[in-house]
């Protein structure tokens, strides 16, 4: 993988994990009513919940390129158009009040790092989502430290990020920033994903 072509896997895995969602909300609340360091194990069980999703994606087109390059460009085509939708339709949510940057009501266990593994894990849209990603990404040459790197990004950028709000989540001002720039976060993030889809549409052309 090209270092041009990871900084972008990079920056659409840095805004797709700041962007807010229904894991935001549940993290936050494992950290403001278990402490900091529950919100830290819950980032890390989250992490390796999107992990899995994503290292079996990219194995998958792995399969798909080997077994049937037809195929394998049908998903890429239809992945950049789910990006273009996914794009669009998070352009179009940007007015709406965000509700998950405020604690979830999800019930909260003792055991922080499976609530955290379970959010990701049993989110199905994720497997759509990397499948859309990934398929911009994987070469037919690409060897399995490639598809390892890209998952590896994916689950690092997410424990990163939510650690980071477990840390800082006791701070109301902290927050309340967040909040306020959440509007933006969603614009570039769909931004983002509407320009890797585009420069692969064309690419095919």
């Amino acid at each position: 993988m090209e270092l041009a072509q990871w900084l972008s896997l990079l920056a659409v895995s840095v805004l797709g994990a700041m962007s807010p969602g229904p894991s935001l909300g549940i993290i936050i609340q494992i950290a403001v009513k278990q402490g900091r360091n529950q919100g830290l194990i819950a980032s890390v069980g989250h992490g390796f919940g999107v992990g899995c999703y994503a290292l079996l994606t990219a194995l998958g087109l792995s399969v798909l390129i080997t077994g049937s390059p037809i195929l394998f460009l049908l998903v890429k085509i239809a992945g950049a158009l789910f990006l273009l939708y996914l794009g669009w339709s998070t352009l179009k949510s940007v007015g709406q009040d965000i509700a998950a940057t405020s604690p979830s009501t999800t019930p909260v266990t003792a055991n922080s790092f499976v609530v955290g593994f379970l959010t990701a894990a049993l989110n199905p849209k994720l497997l759509i989502f990397f499948l859309a990603l990934f398929s911009q990404f994987v070469r037919h040459e690409a060897q399995l430290f490639e598809k390892l790197l890209m998952a590896a990004t994916v689950t690092v950028v997410d424990i990163l990020w939510y650690m980071l709000v477990s840390w800082f989540v006791s701070n109301a001002r902290v927050i309340s920033r967040f909040s306020s720039w959440a509007g933006v976060m969603k614009i570039l993030f769909a931004l983002l994903l509407m320009a890797v889809a585009v420069e692969v549409l064309l690419s095919l052309l």
